[in-house]
């Protein structure tokens, strides 16, 4: 287990499973997101790139988004530091874009409140999984404001534009059992088996070959950004690229002798 230090969040990365963690630590604040929370969460994403980079093939299989604390996934921006915002230094996407950029899967782990920016971090996860006394909402009508960090978009996404209006113009708190029929999050369980839950999801996705699971990411993602057509157009080029890859080649073999593939992630 490897680990560093940051002042708002504990970061740490399990290299015999490849899984990391990044876990909100402002727990007297309901993990708020100050300017500090903000820039630790994108360098521990950085620090997980790294990784790689230094490394011979993929080691980072999966990324878990968490909270320190029972009551808070976390809360939104933090409103002491709105007043010392000017006008136009709204500045806030980076941290929400660092889940969704990351080129491998990442999973949020809810447990309490995620609201506002909270939320917002969540949506930019690939997965959401969350505790059955969990509560979600985009309350920033509340202050006059609208979320900021791509959340409309995100959430209109999944739900359709008639809930994200709901949602955002009146700033209701929605339950988790609620959030999860609307499809906003993956899976609920109960509190006591939220840690066994993610647990395995993520071990799940982590036996896979990575190199695959970061295809699958990144083709599914350019949908959003270029339509059907041409998203179609790219996973062709991908999947034709991943033929040529390590682990394409030892999943076919694995497949003939009838053993386990051993993945090295290049």
């Amino acid at each position: 287990m490897v680990s560093n230090q940051f002042d708002t969040i504990t970061w740490s990365f399990d290299r015999e499973s490849g899984i990391g963690k990044i876990q909100l630590s402002r727990g007297d604040s309901l993990n708020a997101l100050s300017s500090t929370l903000k820039s630790d969460i994108v360098e521990g994403f950085d620090e997980f790139r790294r990784i790689d980079e230094k490394s011979d093939g993929i080691k980072v299989r999966v990324v878990i988004v968490e909270s320190a604390g029972e009551k808070a996934f976390c809360v939104g921006s933090d409103i002491h530091e709105l007043d010392e915002r000017s006008s136009g230094d709204f500045d806030i996407q980076d941290v929400y874009a660092a889940p969704e950029i990351f080129n491998g899967p990442v999973i949020a782990k809810i447990d309490g409140y995620a609201l506002g920016g909270g939320l917002e971090l969540a949506l930019a996860c690939d997965f959401r999984i969350a505790s059955n006394r969990s509560t979600i909402g985009l309350p920033e009508v509340d202050i006059g404001l609208i979320p900021g960090g791509g959340g409309t978009q995100r959430l209109a996404e999944i739900v359709g534009s008639s809930l994200t209006k709901r949602l955002t113009m009146t700033g209701e708190h929605v339950s988790a059992d609620t959030a999860q029929e609307w499809g906003i999050l993956d899976d609920v369980v109960e509190a006591e088996n939220l840690d066994e839950a993610v647990d395995q999801f993520s071990n799940q996705i982590a036996e896979k070959p990575p190199t695959a699971i970061r295809a699958l990411k990144d083709v599914i993602n350019m949908y959003r950004e270029t339509g059907l057509e041409e998203g179609r157009r790219y996973e062709r080029r991908v999947i034709n690229e991943l033929h040529h890859t390590e682990d394409a080649a030892e999943g076919r073999t694995a497949f003939i002798e009838d053993r386990e593939p051993n993945w090295q992630g290049k």
